[in-house]
């Protein structure tokens, strides 16, 4: 059965998040270590940019007008508030002793909409600091380079985003996001069902290609060693 992605945080550019617990873990079953976490958005990063210039080179038509440099630049900000230190979150009012690392860490494979009153409260602490920060972050990087947010090429820039941040998702982020193995193209039936049909199109092509797109392989094993 493909994941409920309704039972899920999702971010403003599509990225999924699990959200539990109030104090630092150690890892164990259904959980990740602080340092692993950090560890596994770095890897999400690094494919979102890589696959990202991919898809912009195979579909010009789609994402004409975006500077490939200016792309990157972007995306580099991209869940960017996951891996960051306090002093760097405080500079945007965050106010929690502990990193949002630290708190997601803690949140690994954990479903929206169970737990304690207390359990969702910090699910939507964790969820508004996450989309303030890196907004307030992405607000900063179109002031400094004179964009207008609402502009058609940001337009498309943040859809390439997200069709690259859910793509990832279905293919790398299984085992967090309960992602059945032998479901194929999760990302593009999200987007589907979205009534995204063209970025479905593209985020299929993603995962076609992926062993191709992400070589050397960053992560472990293959992209489709996962349906096999």
């Amino acid at each position: 059965m493909m994941i409920e992605r309704s039972k899920y945080l999702l971010l403003k550019t599509g990225t999924l998040l699990v959200l539990f617990g109030l104090s630092l873990p150690l890892a164990s079953e259904g959980r990740t270590s602080a340092e692993e976490f950090r560890r596994k958005m770095l890897i999400h990063k690094s494919h979102i940019i890589r696959l990202a210039t991919a898809t912009m080179t195979a579909f010009p038509e789609h994402f004409k007008g975006i500077p490939m440099d200016l792309a990157i630049s972007y995306l580099q900000l991209h869940d960017q508030p996951k891996i960051q230190d306090l002093a760097t979150l405080k500079k945007y009012g965050y106010k929690n002793r502990h990193t949002l690392n630290q708190r997601l860490a803690l949140l690994y494979q954990k479903k929206f909409g169970e737990g304690t009153a207390d359990e969702q409260a910090e699910m939507s602490d964790v969820k508004n600091s996450l989309n303030g920060i890196e907004g307030l972050e992405k607000q900063e990087f179109f002031k400094s380079k004179g964009l207008d947010p609402n502009s058609e090429m940001i337009k498309s820039l943040l859809w390439l985003e997200k069709i690259v941040d859910v793509t990832d998702t279905g293919i790398y982020r299984r085992v967090e996001m309960h992602i059945p193995e032998d479901k194929k193209y999760d990302g593009a039936n999200f987007l589907e069902k979205s009534g995204d049909s063209k970025g479905a199109v593209v985020s299929r092509w993603i995962e076609d290609n992926c062993n191709t797109l992400l070589k050397p392989p960053v992560s472990v094993g293959s992209c489709n060693s996962v349906y096999q």
